[in-house]
């Protein structure tokens, strides 16, 4: 109870960030996957399983979303923002 009303207590980058993902509601086999690329769209397609699946709070922001870094411009496959 004492979780749901006040949250995860995050302490350290290990208390917030999971070690692994079930992506079985993709219905795809590993090597299926031609690249990253079409992991992404896949992802993208079954979008609200994969939020449930990354846990509470999570939402998403945009995909393809360019970040600057030291000058220089990269492309973030996808975005997600934890509200908690």
């Amino acid at each position: 109870m004492e979780l749901a009303n006040h949250g995860i207590v995050v302490e350290k980058p290990q208390d917030a960030i999971r070690d692994t993902y079930t992506l079985e509601f993709l219905t795809v086999e590993d090597t299926q996957l031609k690249d990253e690329n079409d992991l992404e769209k896949r992802i993208i397609r079954n979008l609200e399983t994969f939020l449930l699946e990354l846990g509470k709070g999570f939402t998403f922001v945009k995909e393809q979303y360019p970040m600057r870094v030291n000058n220089s411009t990269f492309k973030c496959d996808l975005v997600f923002y934890h509200r908690i």
